[in-house]
């Protein structure tokens, strides 16, 4: 999935039973005292690991803290729980104190994918096995391990069940113990839906507790523009009652149309179809139902705009439709550039970070032009549509990818904390 969830980069071997554990002399920071939400956007540069502290009511850089990264880091996240801060990193998991940015121990392993937290347990893949290790203090070995070849994995923790995908397999273990459950291989599967209890393979949905096939969609029958169109249909999202199929007409004589329909699992009906797409200068390419909030789709829109002197710019944009009428209930107003790398939803925020990078015949391009991999921080009002705060001025002249996560009372809340 995407919201796009969003999301990003990342192979390497470990033996995990050597993990190496330090625990370094504090350092005085001049700790300033934290807000009582506070956001946490971890950058990396040559000269370390950066945190930057914001106040999550008005996204206002509270303090910032910096880190020595160990050789060859590659890339960073944040995670908050358990009263602590974690950074995240390819070789290593670096607990810190919220309140002071003191650095209270770490965790040496090689993780070939990020990691992501459950409570008092993380779960990370090392490029040879899976593993569950103690979020708490550091650790001698993990909890447990699964064996594993091959990488990188998409991790995701649901109602007490690990799921990992890996090519064209998944396979599903108990969080607790790491025994399996159950295991396929027809993949490809996303776990966008997962929320939901769904795994969705293709046109198939899979019941995420059982494994078990709960039936194929059979795409809306919408009639083509011409007689040479093509159809491109993906499902996007479903529940127990509802797939959202994303329909795309290709053709001569246009650039493409675009349908969102709501097909009823029980009878197979089309509930309700949205029509989008169509031009030249600036024109909607997809729309993907990344979850669900309050009974509403919340839905990315990427759109292709201008075809000037550094080539098409992508940009995306969100909005809300109802999912039992597919009517449009809100626009949000995410500043209509760059790309989703990470979005999550705190009660009624949408904490959104984008990142701009024009391309050229559809490769990056390192023009000069504004926005150029530019990186965007927004908190967005989901009730409104009006973006509460834009960071993005703190992260100005850095070239690289950031990541964020919500601290408040003592809790985490993000798209690595689950």
């Amino acid at each position: 999935m995407k919201i796009k969830v969003l999301i990003t980069i990342i192979t390497s071997i470990v033996a995990l039973s050597a993990c190496e554990k330090e625990r370094p002399k504090e350092r005085s920071l001049g700790a300033v005292p934290l807000p009582d939400s506070a956001v946490f956007v971890t950058t990396i540069d040559t000269k370390g690991i950066n945190i930057f502290v914001l106040n999550a009511s008005n996204g206002e850089l509270n303090t910032k803290y910096n880190y020595p990264s160990t050789p060859n880091t590659t890339w960073c996240y944040p995670a908050a729980g358990n009263g602590l801060l974690y950074s995240l990193e390819d070789h290593q998991i670096r607990a810190i104190d919220p309140k002071t940015g003191t650095e209270l121990w770490t965790d040496a392993v090689d993780n070939a994918t990020v990691p992501i937290l459950h409570e008092d347990t993380f779960f990370g893949f090392t490029g040879s096995q899976l593993y569950a290790m103690d979020a708490i203090k550091a650790s001698a070995k993990p909890l447990w391990t699964y064996a594993m070849a091959g990488g990188p994995a998409d991790l995701r923790y649901a109602n007490g069940i690990l799921y990992v995908c890996k090519d064209k397999h998944i396979v599903a273990l108990d969080a607790k113990t790491g025994a399996e459950k159950w295991g396929l291989s027809n993949g490809p599967y996303a776990l966008g839906a997962l929320n939901s209890g769904i795994i969705i393979s293709g046109l198939m949905t899979i019941d995420a507790t059982s494994g078990n096939e709960l039936g194929t969609v059979t795409p809306p029958l919408i009639p083509f523009k011409s007689d040479e169109d093509v159809s491109y249909p993906t499902l996007d999202y479903a529940t127990m009652e509802l797939s959202f199929v994303s329909t795309r007409h290709y053709g001569p004589s246009h650039y493409g149309r675009g349908y969102l329909s709501a097909v009823q699992k029980s009878s197979g009906a089309e509930k309700w179809r949205r029509t989008y797409g169509e031009g030249i200068g600036s024109y909607d390419t997809t729309n993907v139902v990344n979850q669900i909030w309050h009974n509403q789709l919340l839905i990315t829109k990427t759109v292709i705009t201008g075809a000037g002197k550094y080539g098409y710019t992508l940009a995306e944009n969100h909005w809300m439709a109802d999912m039992n009428t597919g009517a449009l209930t809100l626009n949000l107003n995410d500043g209509g550039k760059g790309i989703t790398e990470v979005g999550f939803i705190l009660n009624n925020t949408l904490y959104l970070q984008k990142r701009s990078t024009p391309t050229l015949n559809g490769l990056p391009s390192p023009s000069p032009g504004d926005y150029t991999n530019a990186s965007f921080l927004y908190a967005i009002d989901l009730l409104t549509g009006k973006v509460k705060w834009d960071a993005s001025k703190i992260l100005e002249g850095y070239d690289g990818f950031v990541h964020n996560c919500v601290f408040a009372g003592g809790k985490g809340y993000g798209a690595l904390i689950q």
